[in-house]
């Protein structure tokens, strides 16, 4: 059963405003519509646990948005388009130890109609398992037919199930020299489109893995064209 959550024009307005400070019209985009999804999920999210959580995103960078909520691991991917045959997760939420989730939920966002769907979910396990890998955008897809429909069973999987793996081992990524990091950082800066692709992962995952530089690219790609 889907989940349908509303969002307001007035949250739609506040979202967009909040989101055009980005260099280029796509990352704005992508901002837009992971925020939405936020502001609709998180508020269930946090309903249904009846807890608080705390959220991870980098949407200057890649789709998606982390939601911890206790011991649990969550990340919405948040898409635009209409079809829902599957759900495609960046390969930065799936392999770079770190970012790793027990869950990922796939997030229909249509702004027209002020609402967003949650039409399934999967696990890291499931995905490393039974997805499908695809090197041209660097996703893990799985078909809709493999994904749990029903969001209401996450909850009730946890209580019955607390100890369920949902999570495959993941590879460490090679040690980045600080030296190279502080290169690759300004070069990446100059790009005026999503970079993510740019670099072999392996350097690009160990460059996102480590906070201060991942906070120093996304603020050197913020800073105005001179």
């Amino acid at each position: 059963m889907d989940l349908l959550l509303e969002i307001s024009e007035t949250q739609q307005d506040s979202a967009w405003q909040q989101t055009q400070c980005l260099p280029t019209p796509s990352t704005c985009f992508q901002a837009y519509i992971n925020r939405l999804s936020v502001l609709a999920v998180l508020p269930w999210l946090e309903e249904v646990w009846n807890t608080e959580a705390t959220t991870q995103s980098h949407w200057e960078l890649v789709n998606g948005t982390a939601i911890t909520i206790g011991e649990i691991r969550i990340v919405l991917v948040p898409s635009e388009a209409i079809d829902s045959s599957e759900i495609r997760v960046p390969q930065e939420w799936v392999d770079i130890p770190n970012w790793v989730a027990d869950y990922y939920l796939a997030v229909q966002v249509n702004p027209d109609d002020g609402l967003v769907r949650v039409w399934g979910y999967t696990t890291h396990l499931e995905l490393q398992q039974q997805g499908n890998y695809d090197g041209r955008d660097r996703t893990y897809s799985l078909d809709a037919e493999h994904l749990t429909r029903d969001i209401n069973i996450l909850r009730l999987t946890r209580e019955l199930c607390p100890d369920a793996p949902t999570r495959s081992a993941v590879k460490p990524l090679p040690v980045l020299p600080s030296e190279q990091a502080n290169v690759l950082i300004e070069q990446l800066a100059k790009y005026q489109f999503f970079p993510r692709c740019v670099l072999s992962f392996e350097s690009w995952g160990a460059l996102l893995e480590n906070q201060e530089w991942r906070d120093r690219l996304v603020q050197l790609r913020n800073l105005p064209i001179k």
